[in-house]
């Protein structure tokens, strides 16, 4: 039954990054600039899927008017220059398993002990949240 449990707990979380993804297409729709995201594991998958493009610290170069997305509770997340972003309204999928696989407030890290040094933590989740942003300006890695 436990194991059953954690496995509801991680496909619910599989299950929000899914739906944050089909979210953030229907609210990109209307800017006509490349939709970048940071974040990697299932998030990335759909949001590669989705044609959208992973942030590459050694050659992206986003531009005004270009989207981005950060996810929360991921991981290979970095900090860009607060000045050139501008929030749009962000994303919360709410956790409602009671039994977490992947939350860096809960130290539950089953995929990676970065986020923590437990597999699952039994208890409540916070939503997952993804932040939205348009460029103001330009942002170019070399």
């Amino acid at each position: 039954v436990l194991s059953l449990w954690v496995t509801w707990g991680d496909t619910q979380y599989a299950n929000a990054n899914r739906t944050a993804t089909a979210q953030i297409k229907k609210q990109a729709a209307g800017h006509p600039g490349t939709v970048w995201f940071q974040g990697h594991w299932g998030f990335q998958h759909y949001m590669e899927q989705s044609g959208f493009k992973p942030v590459d610290k050694t050659r992206s170069s986003l531009k005004p008017g270009d989207v981005l997305v950060i996810p929360v509770n991921n991981i290979n997340l970095f900090n860009l220059p607060r000045h050139l972003l501008e929030p749009l309204p962000s994303i919360q999928i709410p956790q409602k398993t009671g039994v977490t696989t992947v939350s860096w407030e809960r130290g539950a890290g089953f995929y990676s002990d970065v986020k923590g040094p437990l597999p699952f933590v039994i208890g409540r989740a916070s939503p997952e949240k993804f932040l939205v942003f348009i460029l103001k300006g330009g942002i170019r890695f070399e």
